[in-house]
């Protein structure tokens, strides 16, 4: 299974990981808070034709899906830590170490 990761974005200090499963049609995020892991998937369907042909997703498509996603997570992190993007108080910062790749 090959997975595409897109670059990385923060909110609240709350780092945002969007990552593209490229097999399926499967997109996720993954936001780490106070060093919990949480996450949620679409399905963003291709068009009829890049369906039949078998073609890739267009530049515009994965911007939206990325966009689409990036918005959930935001929407996540911030009901999770109770905060409006209005308020500026300062949220302690996760490390988040990765094992490398075998």
């Amino acid at each position: 299974m090959q997975i595409r990761t897109y670059k990385t974005q923060t909110h609240f200090k709350c780092p945002i990981f969007v990552r593209h499963y490229l097999d399926t049609n499967t997109w996720e995020y993954l936001i780490v808070i106070h060093g919990q892991i949480y996450t949620a998937h679409i399905e963003v369907r291709k068009k009829f034709l890049q369906r039949l042909f078998k073609l890739g997703y267009s530049r515009k498509e994965e911007e939206g899906a990325i966009s689409y996603l990036t918005a959930m997570a935001k929407t996540t992190i911030e009901t999770i830590l109770g905060k409006t993007p209005k308020e500026v108080e300062q949220v302690v910062p996760t490390v988040v170490k990765t094992p490398p790749n075998p």
